[in-house]
């Protein structure tokens, strides 16, 4: 089974939206045939998304959509290690256009040896650079099913 890390754009995007509808297709091959994983980084944007919600219904009613997705599609959990430091070093080295959370996110999947980092994020979408670095593939989910 591939391993796939999934940024937080994936979880976050609207149902609502094109890229939304590509991803829920995506999370729901999760389920059968992918091994889905959420890294530290990944589950702290979310938090810091629920936590900016001001309306407390609202915040309940996403945190729940949150949970529910994660374990709807069995989705599991990565922590990184302290090599991670070395990882954001060269990521860095090889295209500075890379933030600070998504560096985090794509680290975690690379010292987890991942075969995907599934994202929306067009600065790492097919980054060549990256991805022959690191040996994995920048994706968006439209690109897999």
């Amino acid at each position: 089974m591939q391993k796939h890390h999934i940024d937080t754009s994936i979880i976050l995007e609207s149902e609502k939206t094109k890229d939304g509808r590509f991803c829920q297709r995506y999370l729901n091959k999760v389920r059968d045939y992918i091994h889905g994983i959420v890294s530290l980084p990944t589950l702290g944007e979310l938090l810091l998304t629920i936590i900016r919600i001001e309306d407390l219904y609202k915040m309940r009613s996403f945190q729940d959509t949150v949970t529910h997705i994660i374990h709807f599609h069995k989705i599991s959990f990565y922590t990184p290690t302290k090599n991670i430091i070395k990882i954001q070093e060269r990521i860095t080295e090889l295209d500075r256009r890379i933030d600070t959370i998504d560096r985090e996110i794509l680290a975690c999947s690379i010292e987890d040896k991942a075969d995907y980092l599934i994202t929306l994020d067009k600065d790492l979408i097919r980054n060549k650079k990256i991805e022959t670095e690191f040996k994995i593939r920048i994706c968006h989910p439209k690109d897999l099913l």
